[in-house]
């Protein structure tokens, strides 16, 4: 990513907070945001993420581990992984690659 993108990622996310802060005061404002946001994401190099937050999930393989994803992020080497929290037994978290997990039907 070059210097250039990164300052242009930061100035995006700076412009949506202070007009979700202030409110959208004209057409041009909506305009310049929503050019910002596409920017933002075509420049993103980084894998989409398969799974919705609160989806359920099961990882199927190994040891099985059926939940809810709680949270999701990007490596420092920019891989995603999802954390996951067990359907049954509340506050118990893993972390998984998304690879290892399957949809699942709510129950």
């Amino acid at each position: 990513m070059t210097e250039q993108t990164e300052s242009a990622r930061v100035e995006c996310l700076e412009n949506l907070v202070i007009h979700l802060g202030m409110g959208w005061e004209t057409d041009e404002h909506v305009e310049r945001a929503q050019k910002l946001i596409k920017d933002f994401w075509e420049d993103d190099t980084r894998p989409r993420p398969k799974f919705a937050l609160w989806q359920s999930v099961s990882k199927p393989k190994g040891y099985s581990f059926d939940g809810v994803v709680v949270s999701r992020f990007y490596t420092m080497r920019g891989g995603l992984r999802y954390v996951i929290e067990h359907a049954r037994v509340a506050g118990r978290l893993h972390i998984f690659n998304e690879d290892q997990l399957v949809p699942r039907p709510l129950a």
